[in-house]
């Protein structure tokens, strides 16, 4: 549930609350570098992709054991949904993230760099993993 308007709390919460209901429709996170919020607004942003696997290997890569990576990458997939269907319902202009349509009624995310890193960390939190936003280790692993 990233709460909006886009503070990186915001998406601290949205990871904190738990997961909600969601139903596999967004394919990839697409991670722009830099703080460029207009980044973001390009119709196909630049930057790496991550699927539910890549990203269960990402935290696998930073020492999570396969269950509690499993659980952290649902987690981190359910609050960017929940913070797409909060912000749809609210019609509000989404500055944290972007929402891009993909096919068969599919979507893929893009949202910052210093965002992603932080909803990881927060939601790696949850599983009394303590994985640092700024850590050195979480950077050479999301490029």
């Amino acid at each position: 549930m990233l709460t909006l308007p886009a503070t990186n709390t915001s998406v601290a919460s949205a990871a904190a609350a738990g997961p909600g209901n969601t139903g596999n429709r967004i394919l990839f996170l697409v991670v722009v570098s830099g703080a460029d919020v207009d980044r973001l607004e390009e119709p196909r942003p630049a930057g790496p992709r991550y699927t539910r696997d890549s990203l269960r290997n990402l935290l696998q890569l930073l020492g999570c054991k396969p269950r509690l990576a499993y659980k952290i990458m649902l987690a981190v997939f359910q609050a960017v949904d929940q913070a797409v269907i909060n912000a749809r319902q609210q019609r509000i202009s989404r500055k944290t993230f972007q929402v891009h349509p993909h096919r068969n009624g599919k979507v893929y995310v893009s949202l910052t760099r210093a965002d992603f890193m932080l909803l990881v960390s927060t939601c790696a939190a949850q599983y009394s993993y303590k994985i640092s936003p700024s850590s050195d280790e979480l950077k050479v692993a999301c490029r």
